[in-house]
């Protein structure tokens, strides 16, 4: 082969691969294989199916604030161990690296297996973990439409408002983008793919917060739209000790799922941290909350929980 015809033939490689790829970015994708993908099941199983089993970023007990009652990075996960602490149903937590990964056709945390059923959102965990209860630890039995309503409003605005901004300022800002390339340091990836995985987390992660709409402003009104639902949020608790009235509800796991994050999370928060001293009903209500349901983190890397 000459020296001609290797380039020739480099540049012909080169060029189907590229017009392969235009291709592809231009197809317009299938209603029929968005769905499909929406709808895909877990082929595979992971963990005990005698009992409840949560995956989270987090190992128990091995997030940098465990000690202050993050149970882990995902305010989901940590949803869905609170709310099994709340009824009292005992549960195994087991950190999830990415290398195990192929049990999540969605590409999201949290995952569980309840008693057998493998699931992948933290609402259908919940229902699932509260059917295998059953009736006597619904947290919900006792409110009434207006309360059900509120607990709506109070799920959104956590949800759908104050999770953006909270997760803008992990991926959208100087500090949150070095924590996660130390966080990859940590897990002693290999180094030269450090910069490829930080490159590509940050890449997607920013086309989610646009497609949100968040990134599309400036990192001022980001935080000011989060300090009103925190404020919002403190207007709702008032003095009550739980966000409904005198008992727990399901949202309060919620709640403290969020507020935990932004109180205690001084690395990637920063700005929001000193809310804290704000509004000391919030402060309290945390305070409660973690002295109630997380009294104490085992620090092993897999470790069962009774709740209280």
């Amino acid at each position: 082969m000459t020296r001609t015809d290797f380039f020739f033939g480099v540049a012909v490689t080169v060029s189907a691969v590229a017009v392969y790829k235009i291709c592809h970015f231009l197809q317009e994708p299938s209603i029929e294989d968005m769905e499909a993908r929406a709808s895909a099941s877990m082929a595979e199983k992971s963990g005990d199916d005698s009992i409840i089993t949560v995956f989270g970023f987090d190992a128990a007990g091995a997030h940098s604030a465990s000690a202050k009652g993050v149970l882990d990075a995902s305010p989901f996960v940590m949803y869905v161990e609170l709310y099994c602490r709340m009824i009292g149903q005992p549960y195994t937590k087991v950190g999830c690296i990415a290398a195990e990964s192929r049990f999540r056709p969605r590409n999201k945390l949290p995952v569980a297996n309840v008693c057998g059923v493998m699931l992948d959102d933290s609402t259908k965990i919940i229902e699932a973990i509260q059917k295998h209860a059953g009736t006597k630890k619904d947290l919900d039995a006792g409110l009434d439409e207006e309360q059900r309503a509120i607990a709506k409003l109070v799920g959104n605005t956590l949800s759908q408002s104050l999770f953006w901004s909270m997760l803008y300022n992990k991926f959208n800002t100087h500090r949150g983008r070095d924590v996660f390339r130390r966080q990859l340091s940590d897990l002693k990836i290999f180094a030269p793919l450090r910069p490829v995985i930080s490159a590509l987390a940050f890449r997607q992660m920013h086309a989610q917060l646009i497609g949100q709409g968040i990134a599309r402003y400036p990192r001022v009104q980001v935080i000011e739209r989060a300090l009103e639902d925190i404020a919002a949020l403190c207007q709702i608790l008032g003095s009550k000790p739980f966000i409904l009235g005198d008992r727990p509800s399901s949202v309060d796991a919620l709640l403290y799922a969020m507020l935990v994050l932004v109180f205690e999370d001084h690395e990637l928060q920063a700005d929001l941290s000193s809310t804290k001293d704000i509004y000391p009903n919030l402060a309290a209500y945390v305070e409660r909350m973690k002295k109630r349901y997380v009294p104490e983190l085992d620090l092993s890397n897999t470790t069962t929980n009774t709740g209280s």
